[in-house]
């Protein structure tokens, strides 16, 4: 993986403790004029090969790319964003499928399909469903261990979040809006919703450097408990869009759909990004919240123990989350040397080519 800042990096899938979460949902709108291309294949057929090699082809003849990153091999791609030519490419095979809805009106297959051997594939099946059972083993273990960190950190916010004034950190998040996002249009803003952190195969990652590429100015949410930092920042979040202004929210993996983990507002160079012992920011921001402002320290110090054993346990089931995630991701490397040995590759970049293509002729329109 790349690690410099040069492009927006997310992800749009993740292990939970509920199990894998795709919020593919968030690719783009049929009713909006987008276009998706959904790619058919197996493992080590190209898929993500061919989004690079897109994405290269497009870079800054469409805008501006943002990349989606595969949680359970980081360094693999799983989508293509393109905001501006309304375009999204991506990996539609599980865990996170899509099948088309409105073929042709919305979304395209992209089938790698047809550039393989049926009869070698055929030929290897035992081995291909002895490896593939193998994997899907160890990502039942690793949501085992997420379940335990879901409920080790949802116990901890649960503490400080009693002990926590939740109309002073309203009242906070409005007096940031008054003084940051003057009303622009009278319609509502809208919400993208994102995940810039993720447990992977090489531990936990979070993509910091996009939010400084997407917002020059970060504020940083001290909140070592996760209790008001996801209120601060949900009610931040309305609050900006009432005044006209598009986010994108991105969730915390451990409570995907209702925990406000980082807050991004593009069009007024802000974000908002929680630190504390998970999420680290190089180069700091331009200033930091504490979340202890909004708390009542006399009633927090009855947990405090009891939140720190929980933080630390929650850290050790990560790590061996993480663990297994690198093993199946091991297991996984063998079973694409099964579908690689029956591709034809040269097929595969002639695919990415006839789709650069297409995409940047619709761009031009």
């Amino acid at each position: 993986m790349d690690e410099n800042a040069t492009v927006p990096r997310f992800f749009l899938g993740a292990s939970t403790p509920g199990g894998f979460v795709s919020r593919y949902d968030q690719l783009g709108s049929p009713e909006d004029g987008w276009r998706q291309y959904l790619i058919k294949g197996g493992p080590g057929t190209g898929k993500s090969t061919l989004m690079k090699r897109v994405a290269r082809q497009l870079d800054r003849r469409c805008g501006p790319i943002q990349y989606i990153h595969c949680s359970s091999d980081v360094d693999s791609l799983d989508a293509l964003v393109l905001p501006q030519a309304r375009v999204a490419v991506c990996d539609a095979t599980p865990p996170h499928v899509l099948e088309p809805q409105y073929p042709g009106a919305f979304e395209n297959v992209v089938a790698i399909t047809d550039c393989w051997d049926r009869e070698l594939l055929y030929s290897r099946r035992e081995e291909i469903l002895s490896l593939s059972r193998t994997i899907a083993r160890c990502h039942e273990g690793c949501i085992r261990f997420l379940s335990g960190v879901g409920a080790m950190t949802a116990d901890a916010s649960r503490i400080a979040l009693e002990a926590t004034d939740l109309e002073k950190v309203s009242r906070y998040a409005r007096g940031i809006a008054a003084r940051e996002a003057k009303p622009r249009r009278s319609s509502k803003g809208r919400d993208q919703v994102r995940f810039l952190s993720a447990v992977t195969n090489k531990g936990p990652v979070f993509f910091h450097q996009t939010a400084r590429l997407l917002c020059p100015r970060l504020i940083l949410v001290d909140d070592e408990y996760g209790a008001a930092a996801p209120v601060l920042l949900a009610r931040l979040g309305e609050e900006l869009r009432e005044a006209g202004w598009d986010t994108i929210t991105c969730f915390c993996p451990m409570a995907p759909f209702t925990k406000a983990e980082h807050l991004l507002c593009p069009g007024l160079g802000l974000g908002f990004l929680t630190v504390n012992r998970f999420h680290k920011v190089p180069g700091g921001g331009e200033r930091t919240i504490h979340a202890r402002r909004f708390t009542r320290q006399e009633a927090l110090r009855l947990g405090k123990k009891r939140i720190a054993f929980q933080l630390r346990g929650a850290r050790h089931l990560t790590d061996q989350a993480a663990a297994l995630l690198a093993e199946a991701k091991g297991w996984h490397d063998q079973l694409e040397t099964y579908y690689r040995d029956a591709v034809d590759f040269t097929r595969v970049n002639l695919l990415a080519d006839r789709l650069a293509e297409e995409i940047n002729r619709h761009a031009l329109r």
